[in-house]
């Protein structure tokens, strides 16, 4: 089973990079000062750090396989070895963070209000899936997946 991945965050940091860095060249018409260094550091890293958001996971028969940076970055664990999982409720809405733009960008509430599970291994390993970078449907097929191994394990 593979994940399709939700790209929507990671297109919302990458147009803020971008932002960032046209407006060093609007404003500044390609004088690099020390400030327009930093200025372009910046946006170069939420440009990578968007890129790095794309993610896809695989699992294949106990394996699971997390790809980040369009493929270019792979890891894997053991879903046998698994000794728990962490799942979490996280709750960024209005009330709780004011200044969240992302709901200027999408009216879907797993923006605002989502899950993030970490997985455990024996050997100290850990992979974190967030439900903003998976779609939903794929995101409750794996965590299913991931909630009958540990029950397997623990039987």
């Amino acid at each position: 089973m593979k994940t399709r991945t939700d790209k929507t965050i990671p297109i919302i940091i990458i147009s803020y990079g971008l932002f960032f860095i046209l407006l060093l060249f609007i404003n500044l018409s390609f004088k690099l000062t020390p400030f327009s260094v930093v200025w372009l550091s910046f946006g170069t890293f939420m440009i990578l750090f968007g890129l790095w958001k794309i993610e896809t996971f695989e699992l294949k028969e106990n394996k699971l396989l997390k790809t980040n940076f369009s493929g270019l970055f792979q890891r894997t664990i053991n879903l046998e070895s698994m000794v728990r999982y962490d799942k979490k409720v996280i709750d960024t809405s209005h009330f709780n963070n004011p200044f969240n733009i992302v709901r200027l960008f999408s009216s879907d509430k797993k923006y605002l209000i989502f899950r993030r599970i970490t997985i455990i291994t024996d050997k100290g390993s850990k992979m974190k899936l967030d439900e903003r970078t998976i779609e939903t449907e794929d995101f409750n097929k794996l965590y299913s997946k991931i909630k009958s191994k540990k029950n397997k394990r623990t039987n």
